[in-house]
């Protein structure tokens, strides 16, 4: 009887271990960026070679006459100094060995990896991923050595699918059936020579095997093809539902999305095929390829114009404890992840000689690499400071660096091989390759952890234990009974020597044929009863694996039944203590409805506060607003009463000098044509003999009833003079124009000329003397004490504005005072 192992008597189950990150990330042992590099052969008509490995780690480059680090003087030669170098002769499998082949072990060990060939266009970078049908490169080496070390140990197809957010969900029986026939191609109609037949391709498979994989897990291998063309990623294992020959849907771009529980970078809606067989990924590896971006240029006639990926993501499940099925649960699920890019060489417009579409894919391309470069370039900084002092990594800058952003943060090794092609018209790009490879060097990433997953109750050996067992119960069930066993020796009777004992000699040896039959028959059931007796053995062994199983099964599931009862303890507790949190949140939302109703009557009174405080101000502005008007019109009334009363003042003032002046013509002549208080003497202008006058008064002229008049003896007035009035015996013309002054009195002006004849028989006028009439108020004329009027006022209004702020004066026959007074306050 076999040993079964009994089941604790409780289970922890065990960590997911997805992503490899037991330890911090800064205390974690780091590791450099293993560097390779490889040295293209030369073709016939190229000329060469530029450079050539000296060791088993060193390139020398020599700079030929052709290149510009020649031409400026730097003819010395370098050397770059790498993890391993392979020269124009190597082979392919010898770099898949030494480069690739370590990471395809940490692969089946749960350990991720990432490999990208880095160089400029047609340096062999494409070769040394995928190859060619006779000489394999590293991606196709790769999947030959993963299905040759997990070909007995895979689960069902479909039993691992995505769950599209970087992970993948368990399927049970039924629902790998399903998923099968849902993903099986109906052909329908189509003829099998009508679609592309990639598994027709002839090439050398890989038969090496890493034999330390884990036999108690069943594993599972999921495959992705994307690309990266002008900074946009594109899924090359898509397919297109609609049909080819009616107007086929562009390609759409996924998107990049962060993993919420492990923070990995991954492609949304990425699709990811399952495959059971080398066959079948090297078929979606084919598809993938005739779909992706080429284009021919100057340099290389297939020049890849796209960054390409593709990822083999294993995922591993231990099996039950007996051996036979999956344990169905996501905490013991492990995936792990290989990333395999070929970069996009770097080129040059000058030597591509690229305009349009080429030269813009050559721009993002550049860039792309320069942004991985400066990314290399800060984190090899960043290892000699503080946390601190460390720079941000600019992995946003490129979709290329953002999906490599975890490899650099410790989720696996990262490893890069440097293509050169050692021509001498490509020295000076490969110098700038060589730099880069140096800053590469430099890189040290944090080691991952190893991942081992120990489920408890499970022993170890279950798979062999299960093999061998059904090996013996199906020997067990197709044995038959074989013949009798013959025997080994023959049993014979002696006759006796006399002949007396003849006759019963017959007897005698019929008896003996008898005896010989049932001895015969006596082995034969003899041998069938061993027969018997070891089924029945076989049947009781297995019978008591089964009793021993069901056990296992029943111990299993009364300890499931305690945990049950434990949750359901635990669900009451949880019950009740969300019962007394609901409680508190009644008693919280009481007090918080009071709170809010203590709110609401603070801010309504605070609102009729406001709201007073508002219609006061209003009404205090209303005030002010009939203060200012009041103000201002009571300013406008005294400005009005005080022109009023300088008027009156000149008027008075004038009277009175033409009183103290004893009524003197030329003085009076002279007061009329003054202006403000010096008046000027009137020019007076004699003629020999009496002129006749033309006297040309508008009709819209004022009496102004003034004491002093023009003397004009002989003169005829008209209100708008004709042609007739100027043929007459006039030889003189006046014309009277009245006018407001300054401070509002009417001034009126005589324009005196001469009446001329012309030439032509007509007749003008010239003028020749203006005289003025205007009046002033009596305020404005000197007193007779040799004071002003107005001054003696000026002394009154300021003696009135330094007793009251407000000050009224009155006038006889007066209806509204005439002056008022405004005191400033000091």
């Amino acid at each position: 009887m076999s040993y079964v192992p009994k089941t604790p008597s409780k289970q922890h189950p065990a960590k997911s271990h997805k992503t490899p990150r037991k330890t911090p990330f800064h205390n974690r042992v780091r590791e450099p960026v293993q560097v390779y590099c490889r040295l293209r052969p030369l073709k016939g008509n190229e000329s060469g070679p530029c450079a050539r490995v000296t060791g088993g780690k060193e390139v020398l480059i020599t700079p030929p006459e052709c290149s510009l680090h020649y031409q400026s003087g730097r003819k010395a030669q370098t050397k770059h100094v790498f993890h391993q170098s392979f020269g124009p002769k190597s082979a392919q499998d010898d770099v898949f060995d030494s480069v690739a082949l370590p990471l395809v072990d940490d692969l089946l060990h749960c350990k991720n990896g990432l490999l990208f060939t880095y160089g400029i266009t047609g340096s062999g970078k494409t070769y040394t991923m995928t190859g060619e049908s006779d000489g394999p490169g590293i991606l196709p080496r790769s999947l030959d050595v993963l299905f040759n070390s997990i070909r007995n140990l895979q689960a069902k197809k479909y039993t691992f699918t995505s769950d599209c957010r970087n992970g993948f969900k368990i399927n049970s029986e039924v629902e790998t059936e399903r998923e099968r026939r849902l993903r099986q191609p109906h052909r329908g109609g189509k003829s099998r020579a009508e679609e592309p037949n990639y598994t027709d391709v002839v090439r050398l498979p890989h038969s090496f095997v890493v034999d330390d994989v884990e036999q108690d897990f069943a594993y599972g291998v999921v495959v992705s093809y994307i690309e990266i063309f002008n900074d946009y990623v594109f899924d090359l294992l898509e397919e297109n539902s609609q049909k080819k020959d009616i107007n086929p849907k562009p390609p759409q771009s996924k998107k990049l999305r962060e993993d919420v529980v492990h923070h990995q970078m991954y492609v949304q809606d990425v699709t990811e095929v399952p495959v059971t067989s080398t066959e079948e990924a090297y078929e979606l590896l084919l598809k993938g390829q005739r779909r992706r971006r080429v284009a021919h240029t100057q340099l290389n006639q297939e020049s890849s114009r796209s960054h390409s990926i593709f990822n083999i993501r294993l995922v591993r499940v231990p099996l039950d404890e007996n051996g036979r099925d999956l344990l169905r649960r996501q905490e013991y699920m492990n995936i792990s992840q290989l990333s395999l890019v070929d970069l996009a060489g770097s080129e040059r417009a000058v030597r591509t000689q690229n305009t349009g579409d080429r030269l813009r894919e050559a721009g993002n391309i550049n860039q792309s690499l320069m942004a991985l470069r400066n990314c290399l370039e800060i984190l090899r900084d960043n290892q000699n400071k503080t946390f601190e002092q460390q720079k941000i990594v600019p992995y946003r800058e490129s979709r290329l660096t953002q999906v490599f952003k975890n490899f650099f943060e410790g989720d696996g090794k990262v490893r890069m091989i440097i293509c050169c092609s050692p021509r001498n018209e490509d020295f000076d790009e490969m110098l700038h390759v060589m730099r880069f490879a140096e800053i590469s060097q430099e890189v040290t990433v944090a080691k991952c952890d190893p991942v081992k997953v120990v489920v408890p109750g499970l022993a170890a050996g279950r798979r062999k234990m299960n093999e061998m067992l059904e090996e013996a119960f199906t020997a067990n069930k197709t044995s038959s009974a074989s013949a009798p066993p013959q025997l080994p020796f023959d049993l014979q009777l002696v006759p006796a020597p006399h002949d007396k004992f003849a006759p019963f000699g017959a007897f005698i040896s019929g008896y003996e044929h008898q005896g010989l039959e049932m001895e015969t028959g006596m082995r034969y059931m003899t041998k069938g009863f061993e027969s018997l007796k070891e089924t029945v053995f076989g049947v009781a062994t297995t019978s008591s694996y089964d009793i021993e199983r069901s056990r296992l099964e029943l111990t299993q599931l009364r300890q499931q039944l305690q945990e049950a009862h434990a949750a359901s303890r635990h669900a009451a507790e949880v019950e009740q203590q969300l019962h007394f949190a609901r409680q508190e949140t009644e008693e919280i939302r009481g007090a918080w409805g009071v709170a809010m109703q203590e709110k609401e009557a603070l801010q309504n009174v605070h609102l009729r506060e406001v709201e007073q405080l508002r219609q006061h101000v209003a009404f205090l502005r209303d005030e002010n607003d009939c203060l200012t008007r009041a103000t201002a019109e009571g300013e406008e009334e005294y400005r009005q009463l005080r022109s009023d009363n300088k008027q009156k003042a000149e008027k008075l003032n004038l009277l009175s000098h033409i009183v103290r002046n004893d009524g003197k013509k030329e003085k009076i002549g002279k007061e009329n044509t003054t202006t403000a208080r010096n008046v000027p003497a009137l020019r007076s202008r004699k003629r020999q003999s009496p002129d006749k006058w033309l006297e040309h008064k508008p009709i819209s002229n004022l009496d102004t009833d003034t004491v002093l008049q023009p003397a004009v003896k002989k003169k005829k007035v008209v209100t708008m003079p004709k042609k007739k009035d100027f043929g007459g015996p006039f030889d003189r013309y006046m014309l009277h124009h009245q006018m407001e002054d300054s401070i509002g009195e009417v001034k009126e002006q005589l324009f005196k000329g001469d009446v001329l004849k012309t030439r032509t028989g007509g007749m003008s006028v010239q003028f020749t003397d203006v005289e003025t009439l205007q009046q002033r108020r009596p305020e404005q004329l000197p007193s007779p004490g040799g004071g002003d009027l107005l001054e003696v006022e000026e002394e009154m209004d300021i003696d009135i504005k330094g007793r009251c702020s407000v000050g009224y004066e009155g006038r006889p026959d007066a209806l509204a005072p005439s002056v008022v007074h405004h005191a400033f306050r000091k």
